[in-house]
């Protein structure tokens, strides 16, 4: 049993080596532009800020400041599937936590939620054929 794992593992390492530098800069800049928006969105949450021009402002500045960044990724194999790893289980999450961060009703933040995971897997495409 430990050799299945074992050798999964290492085949998810070798395949994670093997992703183009450019789509994996796709899908961490992709993961920051959703991730800004969520830390500005728990700051403004915790904080019980509720213009929303401000967060909104604040969002932007963070998402051009992401779009504007050079991203490098590294040679290593271990590194790159950690870089992965993390990037697909935050755009799995974000998605879903911005609407509860920005909305109260139950309704807008599914309407909002379907709207950000569309948005994701346009986002994603676009890159991903792009790159």
């Amino acid at each position: 049993m430990q050799d299945i794992f074992h050798q999964s593992y290492e085949s998810y390492i070798q395949w994670a080596g093997r992703i183009s530098d450019t789509r994996l800069i796709t899908l961490m800049r992709v993961t920051l532009l959703f991730a800004v928006p969520t830390l500005v969105f728990y700051w403004t949450f915790i904080t019980n800020y509720r213009r929303g021009f401000g967060r909104i402002f604040v969002s932007l500045v963070g998402i051009g400041v992401v779009l504007w960044m050079p991203l490098q990724v590294p040679w290593e194999c271990m590194a790159r599937a950690w870089i992965l790893t993390i990037c697909v289980l935050l755009l799995l999450y974000l998605p879903g936590a911005i609407p509860f961060l920005v909305f109260k009703e139950a309704g807008r933040q599914r309407r909002f939620r379907t709207a950000l995971y569309g948005l994701l897997l346009v986002l994603l495409l676009v890159g991903m054929i792009w790159s």
